[in-house]
């Protein structure tokens, strides 16, 4: 690669993390691939998402970028879409899902988009994601599922909603415990009041 095309690759990325759209379509026109990547190997879509930059990932969608590269850490630009509650995340995450990005890849530590946006409380991403395809009982190594990562949390509506898309309670984690036993564990009241009617 010539430094001229890695020169303005950089530009790209650096671009669609701050989500200045200008700079990004001066970049395309100098030639940058869309899948750029940055010195951790995160393309500039997932530069894009970890920033909740939309617009950003829209234009890069625009011009063919990977939707469900893996980095490192096995994760995806949805996986950092889901990782905050802001609107512009949750904007964010809309247009990736939207273009057909996968809603239900594990990262390395064995956990979906689902687990991250169950455990912020993010009611609008989990129903996105839901309606999307992403499982509601994948369960980790350590055998927990989205719902006993929102009892934990203390996370009522999280917890109605998985129980809602068909989310089972009666599932134990590596402890032996039910998202009840999780909830009644760190004291979560509302969720153990609700827990206890649907177990």
């Amino acid at each position: 690669m010539g430094g001229g095309a890695s020169s303005c690759n950089k530009k790209l990325v650096d671009a669609s993390r701050r989500g200045v759209i200008k700079e990004m379509e001066a970049a395309f026109k100098k030639g940058a691939d869309p899948n750029s990547k940055d010195e951790h190997g995160n393309t500039a879509l997932i530069c894009a998402a970890q920033r909740g930059q939309a617009k950003a990932c829209e234009l890069l969608i625009q011009k063919k970028a990977e939707v469900d590269f893996l980095n490192k850490s096995d994760k995806t630009a949805v996986h950092y879409a889901t990782k905050d509650g802001d609107k512009e995340y949750n904007a964010t995450l809309k247009v990736l899902l939207d273009a057909g990005a996968h809603a239900d890849i594990y990262d390395e530590i064995r956990q979906t988009p689902l687990f991250y946006t169950a455990w912020f409380g993010n009611l609008e991403m989990t129903t996105m994601l839901l309606e999307k395809g992403a499982k509601v009982d994948n369960q980790t190594p350590q055998g927990d599922t989205p719902l006993h990562g929102a009892a934990k949390m203390g996370k009522l509506e999280i917890c109605k909603l998985l129980v809602e898309k068909g989310a089972d309670t009666k599932k134990k984690d590596g402890q032996d415990r039910t998202a009840l036993d999780c909830a009644e564990y760190m004291k979560t009241a509302d969720c153990v009041e609700y827990l206890k009617t649907v177990t």
